[in-house]
């Protein structure tokens, strides 16, 4: 999208945070941050806590080159890493999630593709991972879809209890 649409929609919506899920180079990055930071001082309503969070999105597959990261450091608040398939988003398999274990950026991250009920046995022992320590968020989607565009509000709350409160 063009930066002014996304600004507009920011405005629009309220967002909190822009997603960006496509080939966005650094310069498109740093334009729409600036963008962000002129439209949120001139939003009294917003103060420096509330600034509006850029994330950039990576695929993931066999393997990553980490480096390509480099230039969107001071640019983006978080990096998400999801799995590389067919669609951008939305493919449902997850990605080795071994390959984090490089991860050597200070910017926080977001562990996403194909993340549901099965994989919380994985998740929580890569939360016992050094570079899990940078893990801003863990992004769920399609696997907890009743149906297009709705999810499963008991299968999200089994989620949230069965990682972080699992029975004995």
């Amino acid at each position: 999208a063009e930066i002014s649409f996304i600004l507009e929609t920011v405005k629009t919506h309220k967002l909190k945070a822009v997603q960006l899920h496509g080939n966005e180079s650094v310069a498109f990055c740093t334009k729409l941050r600036n963008e962000l930071n002129v439209q949120e001082a001139n939003d009294s309503s917003k103060t420096s806590q509330n600034q509006i969070a850029l994330w950039k999105v990576f695929s993931v597959k066999d393997q990553f080159d980490f480096s390509q990261l480099n230039p969107y450091e001071g640019i983006v608040d978080c990096f998400l890493f999801d799995t590389k398939g067919k669609n951008k988003g939305g493919n449902g398999v997850t990605f080795d999630w071994t390959l984090l274990s490089k991860y050597e950026s200070d910017t926080p991250f977001i562990l996403s593709g194909g993340i549901g009920l099965d994989e919380v046995d994985s998740l929580r022992e890569f939360m016992k991972q050094p570079q899990a320590a940078k893990l801003h968020a863990i992004d769920v989607n399609s696997k907890f879809e009743s149906k297009p565009g709705f999810k499963n509000a008991d299968q999200l709350k089994l989620f949230i209890t069965d990682l972080y409160h699992p029975s004995q």
